[in-house]
C-alpha cells in the first residue's frame, strides 16, 4: 500500500552525480575575500566537517598553523579543505584518507575529470607543500590526546 502510494518501483536505477557549478566560483570567492575574512572562514571550515576524524585533524591544524599562513598558503589550504567543492565524487573520507595516507591523494585532488568543475582547472600554488604539511601534522609523532582546541577569539 505504502509503494502504490509513492509510486515506488523496483526498477533500480544509478544515481547520476552532476558536475560541479556554481554562479560564483568558489575560486573567485578565494581570490576576492579580505585576509581577515579568509582567516575567519578557514579556521571555522576546519573545526566543522562533518566527520569528526577530520574536524581533530584540521581543527587542531588550523589552531596551530593558520595565524601565521599567508594568503598564498590561505589559498592553497582552501583548495585542498574544500576539494569536495571541485570535484563532487570526492568526500571527506578521502580527505581523511589522504591526510593519513591510508590513499594517495591525486595531484590535484580531483578523482573524477569528467565531473569536475570548470574553474577547477585553476592552478593554485603551494597546495602539495600545504599537503605535506597536513600530512606531518595528522601524524601525531608526540602521540598527544587530541581534542578540538579552543575557539580563537580572533576567528570568531
Amino acid at each position: 500500500m505504502l509503494r502504490r502510494a509513492l509510486k515506488i518501483t523496483h526498477n533500480f536505477s544509478v544515481a547520476l552525480v552532476r558536475p560541479a557549478s556554481y554562479s560564483f566560483s568558489p575560486v573567485q570567492r578565494m581570490r576576492e575575500e579580505n585576509e581577515e575574512l579568509k582567516r575567519k572562514r578557514l579556521f571555522w571550515q576546519s573545526r566543522k566537517r562533518g566527520i569528526t576524524e577530520n574536524d581533530l585533524l584540521l581543527g587542531t591544524f588550523a589552531d596551530q598553523y593558520l595565524k601565521d599562513f599567508t594568503m598564498e598558503q590561505m589559498l592553497a589550504y582552501d583548495r585542498i579543505i574544500n576539494s569536495t567543492v571541485y570535484d563532487p565524487t570526492v568526500t571527506e573520507w578521502d580527505l581523511y584518507y589522504w591526510f593519513v595516507e591510508e590513499r594517495p591523494y591525486p595531484e590535484d585532488l580531483i578523482k573524477d575529470v569528467e565531473l569536475t568543475a570548470e574553474y577547477a582547472q585553476e592552478k593554485i600554488d603551494g597546495v602539495r607543500e600545504m599537503m605535506e604539511m597536513i600530512i606531518e601534522h595528522s601524524k601525531n609523532k608526540k602521540r598527544d590526546i587530541i581534542v578540538q582546541p579552543k575557539f580563537n577569539k580572533a576567528f570568531v
